[in-house]
């Protein structure tokens, strides 16, 4: 479910969310990496995380079961 949010993420957005929070880089290594300040490398990890929360939250249903993991089940219709 989460994945195909993802994807659906602009380019620029994609790139610096899977670089942080997947390859574990920090935001002066996204920067040098990219080619862009690290101010612009936050910004765009900002709007990124944004962007995808507000995507689950209108295509998901979040709850927990009876173990407290969280499920997400896509919305319907």
């Amino acid at each position: 479910c989460v994945r195909r949010f993802l994807l659906n993420l602009p380019s620029v957005y994609r790139t610096v969310l899977l670089l942080h929070d997947l390859d574990g880089l920090t935001a002066p290594e996204i920067a040098s990496s990219l080619g862009i300040t690290v101010e612009n490398a936050k910004v765009r990890l900002h709007r990124a995380r944004a962007a995808l929360r507000a995507a689950l939250e209108a295509g998901c249903s979040f709850s927990c079961d009876e173990r407290g993991v969280l499920v997400c089940e896509p919305k319907r219709g």
